[in-house]
């Protein structure tokens, strides 16, 4: 069974996403642009969900990145986010990027024999499992914070708790790591 993914040959607007924030880099047009706006995008996030320094009581925005299928960009998205301590859930039966995490961090598929050792993202999903094993070294870290990549399976539900418990523990663990 091979993974990949492909950009697509032209980039649409998700017709079930309700916002869209459009950004133009100036560098490329059309599907070479694909993953272009991905660095802004995460600036401001960051910006969106930093501590207020004037402010330290007052309560943050926790951030938590939901991987529902995706391409070759949210697993750069991915990384980024564990590297920069932040938790992530991952949804594996809407395949793509999603149903790639986690077979990397949860069932060893980058193990010689494993489901995706020959996928074109292998060396990236290797840094993902990399960062995720990172995750409990990480500076923002903080007291009795689960894991970085958690799951809940659409086809096994007993398995996982509930989607907004998974959801909720994420935000929780992510206001606990704030500096």
């Amino acid at each position: 069974q091979a993974y990949e993914l492909c950009p697509a040959d032209f980039i649409s607007l998700e017709s079930s996403h309700s916002h869209f924030l459009l950004v133009d880099d100036g560098t490329s047009i059309g599907s070479a642009a694909l993953g272009s706006e991905i660095t802004q995008r995460r600036h401001i996030e960051e910006f969106i969900c930093a501590r207020n320094k004037n402010h330290p009581s007052k309560i943050s925005i926790p951030k938590v990145t939901l991987v529902l299928g995706g391409d070759h960009s949210i697993l750069q998205t991915v990384l980024w986010a564990l590297r920069d301590g932040r938790p992530i859930v991952l949804l594996p039966e809407t395949k793509g990027a999603a149903q790639l995490i986690y077979e990397a961090v949860f069932e060893e598929g980058l193990e010689e024999g494993g489901s995706i050792v020959g996928c074109k993202d292998s060396e990236l999903l290797r840094q993902i499992v990399v960062a995720n094993e990172a995750f409990s070294g990480c500076p923002r870290k903080g007291k009795n914070v689960k894991r970085a990549v958690t799951f809940f399976s659409i086809n096994k539900p007993f398995e996982t708790k509930s989607l907004e418990d998974v959801l909720l523990d994420a935000m929780v663990d992510d206001l606990k790591t704030m500096p």
